[in-house]
């Protein structure tokens, strides 16, 4: 079971910019995830299975277990 923190740093499996996930919709069980692309802020969803944590991955106390 992979463990994800809001906070934590994250890159697509497939790879791409490293992203920050800043919260988790249970509803539709995916993260909200954040980052820059040249300067300019981005966001998306993604679904666990398509994340995994960086090496700048940190923990955190707001761990959603998937």
């Amino acid at each position: 079971m992979m463990r994800f923190a809001i906070g934590m740093v994250v890159e697509l499996k497939s790879g791409g910019p490293r992203m920050t996930i800043a919260r988790y919709d249970d509803a539709q069980g995916v993260f909200h995830c954040n980052w820059f692309q040249n300067s300019q802020l981005e966001h998306a969803t993604f679904p666990p299975e398509a994340l995994k944590p960086t090496v700048f991955a940190e923990e955190s106390a707001m761990e959603v277990a998937i």
